[in-house]
């Protein structure tokens, strides 16, 4: 609120400037005018004046707030170490951030000695610049020579840089998954068998030598003693008997199957031979998989239709490298040029790039 009625009566103010400035223009206006003027002003911004000092700031009412700019920010204020790890992380993929380091880093180093060294003659000469022109003239004409005081009494160095060893890169790498389908005939074999408290598990009717996965119940059908035969009841019993009905994927040893039929089967599977590499490097890290052929959704694989929402995929990955780089050739190979020192941009061991130092 204290930031809305300041932007407030900073309008007004420049609104009352503006006013003053054409008051000032009517030379003769009274203090009559200028009260009139005044309550007209007054009157014409009140209602605005009310609304604001009523109505709860919001981001919206708050100028060049932007929240969707500030929301992975939010919490930085309870967190400032973060602030230097987000910092950096930004930093090393920042194009502006590396111009600047590569600047720093070739830019010449001078000491302040050599600096007053290289402007000693200037300011020899800016003391008594007269002693230096006196006798010349734009005329043409010939003029006495005046020797410019001397100069250091040697040779003036600097310090020069270069990088040597490695630099990080990024870069974009993708591989392709492709949806392979087959479809196989297989025998499917039936059988009856027998479950449920009193039976023989030795009988190669009871339901213990069909097992899953290999086979499966299709239908059951309970046994219930107390149905008459031949008229008569023989008692009941209220067991958990029953018969079963399984299909089988291979033969029971022992039984006789009473069906055997045909069916094919189908089985998919993603082949990602071709991205084990990426998905193996320790410098790569998945960014995105998008499905890049699922148009038409049905095909035929070995006479049979197979529907798939996706027949194949890319995967994008971002993987960071170290490339060998050397920028010392040029004073390596100047004879002038002097090796100082060697610095470790890195803090590795072994460095794996260093700043060397020549004068």
């Amino acid at each position: 609120m204290r930031t809305i009625l300041t932007l407030l009566c900073a309008g007004l103010l420049c609104a009352g400037a503006a006013q003053s400035v054409s008051a000032q223009s009517q030379s003769r206006q009274t203090t009559a005018d200028a009260k009139a003027d005044g309550k007209a002003f007054g009157n014409a911004v009140i209602d605005q004046v009310k609304s604001a000092a009523t109505t709860a700031p919001d981001a919206s009412r708050v100028p060049g707030f932007n929240p969707a700019g500030t929301q992975s920010l939010e919490d930085l204020a309870a967190h400032p170490d973060r602030i230097e790890g987000a910092a950096r992380s930004a930093a090393a993929s920042n194009t502006a951030i590396r111009a600047i380091e590569d600047s720093m880093n070739n830019r010449a180093r001078f000491s302040p000695q050599e600096i007053k060294s290289i402007l000693a003659r200037s300011g020899e000469i800016s003391k008594t610049p007269l002693d230096y022109t006196s006798g010349m003239s734009v005329s043409g004409s010939k003029g006495n020579c005046v020797p410019l005081p001397p100069g250091t009494g040697s040779v003036g160095t600097y310090m020069a840089t270069c990088n040597t060893g490695y630099t990080a890169e990024q870069k974009s790498a993708s591989c392709p998954i492709t949806l392979e389908a087959s479809a196989t005939p297989r025998d499917i074999y039936g059988y009856y068998c027998v479950g449920g408290s009193g039976v023989d598990p030795a009988s190669i009717y009871a339901c213990n030598h069909y097992p899953a996965p290999q086979c499966t119940v299709t239908q059951s059908w309970p046994i219930n003693l107390c149905d008459p035969y031949f008229g008569i009841y023989w008692g009941c019993s209220y067991g958990d008997l029953h018969v079963d009905l399984v299909s089988c994927t291979a033969p029971v040893d022992g039984a006789t199957p009473y069906t055997t039929t045909t069916e094919t089967v189908v089985t998919t599977q993603r082949n990602e031979s071709q991205c084990s590499g990426l998905a193996g490097d320790s410098n790569c890290s998945l960014d995105s998989e998008v499905c890049t052929d699922s148009d038409p959704v049905t095909r035929i694989v070995d006479g049979v239709s197979v529907t798939q929402p996706c027949w194949a995929w890319q995967r994008n990955y971002t993987c960071s490298a170290r490339i060998a780089g050397n920028d010392c050739s040029e004073l390596e190979a100047n004879g002038s040029c002097r090796f100082v020192r060697e610095d470790c941009l890195t803090g590795d061991s072994p460095c794996l790039t260093a700043e060397r130092v020549y004068e």
